[in-house]
């Protein structure tokens, strides 16, 4: 029973593993190509920001933000920003 306490507590899950590498970028300042890359990746895919909101259960005026450099996506939102959008977070938030 306590080696498998101890096996728990050393474990760490994927999302707090993405988490922890995700705010590595974001404190490095390479979360500024995020507003170029959403608009980007959404012109690829030939989704509309209302769509994406939709799809994010995020407002549209939020997704118009992020395009527009205007504020960022929480790392929460980001992470499903690129679930849905089936892309790696790096290709997000990298030149």
């Amino acid at each position: 029973m306590k080696a498998q306490a101890s096996i728990a507590k050393n474990h760490i899950n994927f999302n707090t593993l993405s988490k922890i590498i995700l705010c590595t970028y974001v404190l490095a300042g390479i979360i500024i190509y995020f507003s170029v890359r959403i608009d980007e990746v959404l012109k690829e895919k030939h989704i509309q920001q209302k769509v994406l909101a939709n799809m994010l259960g995020v407002s549209k005026v939020s997704v118009s933000y992020w395009c527009n450099n205007q504020t960022n996506p929480s790392i929460d939102t980001l992470l499903n920003i690129a679930k849905v959008l089936e892309v790696k977070v790096s290709e997000l938030i990298n030149e």
